[in-house]
């Protein structure tokens, strides 16, 4: 609508990390995806739709940026959203993007995942 501005209702801007950050589901069989965005409360993330999509409830994952020697782990999430991304016009496999809320961190795990954020000059 024009003259019509949307409210920012997320409480943290999404913070874009480098390209090679990553996230691991704990799952079976385990996940790899690239790190799309992430704040003190959620992480999202991209990855192949290979047939197995993440399943909906509860996880673990770990967040690495292989550029800066950071791994966190087992932080426990709940998939809030999952929707697949549209194919490249050259692309032959099709990716999937899934939001995940965090759950209960403990002290060092949210200490961590602090220091993860203020490592980014955008976050």
């Amino acid at each position: 609508m024009p003259g019509h501005t949307k409210t920012e209702r997320r409480k943290h801007p999404r913070c874009r990390l480098s390209e090679r950050a990553f996230v691991i589901v704990q799952s079976e069989p385990l996940k790899l995806g690239q790190l799309v965005d992430i704040t003190p409360e959620r992480v999202a993330f991209r990855y192949l739709a290979d047939g197995e999509q993440v399943a909906a409830g509860h996880h673990r994952v770990d967040i690495m940026l292989t550029d800066r020697n950071v791994y966190l782990q087992e932080l426990p999430v709940t998939m809030v959203a999952e929707r697949e991304e549209e194919p490249l016009p050259f692309a032959s496999t099709s990716t999937r993007v899934v939001a995940m809320a965090f759950g209960e961190l403990s002290a060092e795990q949210r200490s961590q995942l602090h220091e993860l954020l203020a490592l980014e000059e955008n976050c």
